[in-house]
């Protein structure tokens, strides 16, 4: 996804326990990410990046616009550079698309739901219907087939939806959501693709990338 002479560089989170079936399951997960960040954010800065995206999305919508903005001070601190997160790039994109009501399909517990509608809200968006794709733990996110994701794409559309969005970083809906927009005829945003995107545009590049949808294509 990533244009000519744009390299990405990961840090890896070591957590413990990956089940996300309940919501005290859920919880505890969450909580071994928060810790587990700090390492992170540790090992990757040695290589002085000039930007960085917090792949744990999930954590970017907890506790609304005010957590979100707790969230990002708190990285941005830290890390000495500019922080891309999830819930400020699909806001952005959704805008860029002039979105209001819209679709969530989610690989994550139910216990984020909550936290979608609020942030969403209060970005002046309406969560108008959530669609789960079951995942006992953290690591069946990343071993969705396409086929289930697909299923969920077409169950969560109605024509009242003015866009698609796909939660989860780990969720690999990114060439999929490019085709989806030409058989559902609307915007579906991925969250890998909206990471990037914003991510670049930001920084003022503005190479356009074809295959992963219409952000990275077209805006």
């Amino acid at each position: 996804m990533s244009p000519r002479g744009v390299t990405c560089h990961v840090s890896r989170m070591y957590v413990p326990q990956a089940a996300i079936g309940s919501a005290a399951e859920a919880e505890i997960f969450i909580q071994h990410v928060r810790t587990a960040t700090e390492v992170a954010l540790r090992d990757i800065l040695t290589i002085e990046p000039d930007c960085l995206v917090h792949g744990f999305t999930g954590l970017s919508f907890m506790g609304g616009l005010a957590g979100h903005t707790r969230l990002k001070e708190q990285l941005e601190a830290r890390a000495g550079v500019r922080v891309t997160t999830g819930a400020e790039a699909v806001i952005a994109a959704l805008r860029v698309c002039g979105a209001g009501t819209i679709a969530i399909v989610t690989p994550q517990p139910e216990l984020m739901d909550e936290h979608y509608r609020q942030f969403f809200a209060e970005s002046g968006m309406h969560v108008a219907r959530l669609q789960h794709i079951h995942c006992p733990t953290a690591l069946d996110i990343a071993r969705v087939e396409e086929a289930a994701l697909r299923r969920a794409m077409i169950d969560v559309n109605s024509d009242d939806i003015d866009a698609i969005v796909c939660v989860g970083a780990d969720l690999a809906s990114a060439q999929l959501a490019d085709e989806a927009e030409r058989w559902l005829d609307k915007p579906v945003i991925s969250m890998s693709t909206a990471l990037l995107w914003y991510t670049l545009r930001t920084m003022q590049i503005a190479d356009q990338v074809r295959g992963f949808g219409f952000l990275l294509r077209d805006q």
